[in-house]
């Protein structure tokens, strides 16, 4: 039997119904003793509440605040849980969760230093989890490898748990998503061989796929009076023709050179059906760029240019993304407007599973560039590359 990690639960009796639902989630990891939460419902008739409370959170090596409106509003937790769950985690004696079940003034706060869960902060009950359930389970997640650090660190056992992703196996209009092919990987019929062409007949391709398959080897036979020579020299002319309309063709917005790639050095603000300006104030679209789903942001790039990929983000050092000069315009959900002015979120134009897509987010404060998921119907920043 394993030694479980202790919990303290700190919470609003008006959120009582939440950190019910947070106990559930919670269930499966302390049945195989690999936790065991306490909170305040569990200190019986004539003890005193106070003390209590005070000695399961000394002895915690994990507390969870639940945080509210509620929360704050009540001067015990706020002056006494939360300010012993700091010194605590200070100390270094216990690490300190954050969980923000409802919106709330929560950066006001000591906590604001600490990360807060869920993921990017985005509250408990809040329409982007879809249901409290999976909200929780990501916290949960947390609390597992986080408990399993101090199994560690123990020198105990880890248990071995790795967070599983629902897909939605079936087809939807994301996973049509086309892939171009290069010219090197498309099928150069001059140069097939006859013995190919009777080779598909014979495996099923029939009389009317044969006939046209000969007609296309006769029409496209090199002419025979010219030389190799010749064929060799008009190859070369307009392939120096191409490479010199790509290098002089003028961008359609301002760009920049970073390595081998031209980057668009401004956020991307083409009309399309269907957009949304940061914040929801129509002069951030002229200063900020756009906002677009996942389907407007696939084709928002012109011709000969395209999304900016993960790995075209993530291969740029500090000093690239400071010439890009990248805007915190955060992203539109359902009419909503998330994180302005805290981060930028950028399309990747590739497909994670089920109705998630992979994003880059961009934090002004630390400099650096994450790959995350996110809903493909958000609206989120474009950059285009070529």
């Amino acid at each position: 039997m394993m030694d479980a990690i202790d919990i303290f639960i700190a919470y609003s009796q008006q959120d009582r119904d939440l950190m019910e639902q947070f106990k559930k989630q919670l269930s499966a990891a302390e049945r195989i003793g690999l936790v065991d939460s306490w909170h305040d419902g569990e200190i019986e008739v004539g003890t005193d509440r106070e003390l209590a409370a005070k000695k399961a959170m000394e002895k915690a090596e994990i507390v969870v605040l639940l945080l509210s409106a509620n929360f704050f509003a009540s001067e015990y937790l706020y002056e006494k849980e939360m300010t012993q769950a700091l010194s605590l985690a200070e100390a270094g004696k216990a690490t300190l969760i954050p969980v923000l079940l409802k919106e709330c003034t929560w950066q006001l706060s000591p906590i604001a230093k600490l990360k807060i869960l869920p993921e990017n902060a985005i509250p408990i009950t809040n329409d982007y989890w879809k249901t409290t359930d999976r909200a929780f389970k990501q916290v949960v997640d947390q609390i597992i490898h986080i408990s399993n650090k101090i199994r560690k660190a123990q020198g105990s056992p880890e248990l071995p748990y790795k967070p599983a992703r629902q897909e939605d196996k079936s087809r939807s209009p994301l996973q049509e998503t086309a892939t171009a092919t290069s010219p090197a990987e498309k099928t150069d019929t001059s140069k097939t061989p006859l013995w190919k062409v009777a080779l598909y007949a014979f495996l099923g391709l029939g009389a009317f796929a044969l006939v046209s398959l000969l007609i296309n080897l006769f029409f496209q036979q090199p002419d025979k009076k010219d030389t190799a020579a010749q064929t060799e020299a008009r190859t070369a002319e307009e392939m120096s023709q191409k490479e010199e309309a790509k290098q002089t063709a003028t961008a359609p917005f301002p760009s920049i050179k970073i390595g081998q790639l031209e980057w668009s050095a401004q956020n991307i603000g083409s009309e399309a059906k269907e957009f949304w300006c940061p914040q929801g104030l129509a002069e951030n679209c002229t200063t900020q760029g756009k906002l677009y789903n996942y389907k407007t942001a696939k084709n928002i790039c012109p011709d000969g240019w395209r999304l900016a990929t993960s790995d075209d983000w993530l291969s740029l050092d500090a000093e690239a993304i400071k010439r890009l000069h990248l805007t915190r315009s955060g992203f539109s959900y359902r009419g909503t407007y998330m994180f302005y002015e805290q981060k930028g979120f950028y399309h990747t134009g590739e497909y994670s599973g089920g109705d998630e897509v992979w994003v880059i987010e961009y934090s002004g404060n630390e400099k650096a560039l994450y790959k995350n998921r996110r809903y493909s119907f958000a609206g989120m920043s474009c950059r285009c590359v070529r």
